[in-house]
């Protein structure tokens, strides 16, 4: 060995209907050593959470989008330990009140700032016993 700790990849979707959005975070997560996998609506989320193994969910979720919010319900059945991270806009009281009706690992209020995000999958990922 040269010294170097092992460290696998951590695995994370990202879920958007926004697709810029989504791949914009991806992007700066697969800087960071994230394995990003994307979905753009809540069917192909489950799809992907039911053919592969993530650490991480992030649901990107717009003011007034029922869909997303009503999916995390669904991720939370179909995968009750897998943390489910929410990025919301900051102004929407309403949006927050009905995510937090799911069981979320955390709720990011937009403008993120990617220290804080770093530090949500660090302990998110730690969570399911990744380094």
């Amino acid at each position: 060995m040269d010294g170097r700790e092992y460290r696998p990849v951590e695995e994370v979707l990202v879920c958007s209907s926004d697709a810029q959005e989504a791949e914009s975070l991806g992007h700066w997560l697969s800087h960071d050593g994230y394995q990003v996998d994307l979905a753009e609506d809540p069917l192909t989320a489950v799809e992907k959470l039911t053919t592969r193994s993530f650490h991480v969910i992030i649901v990107i979720v717009r003011a007034r989008e029922r869909r997303w919010i009503d999916s995390i319900r669904v991720f939370n059945r179909l995968l009750p330990d897998l943390p489910v991270v929410v990025v919301a806009e900051g102004d929407s009281l309403e949006t927050e009140r009905l995510v937090r009706q799911g069981k979320i690992f955390y709720l990011l209020s937009k403008p993120i700032s990617m220290a804080e995000v770093r530090a949500v999958l660090r302990d998110a990922t730690g969570k399911v016993g990744a380094p």
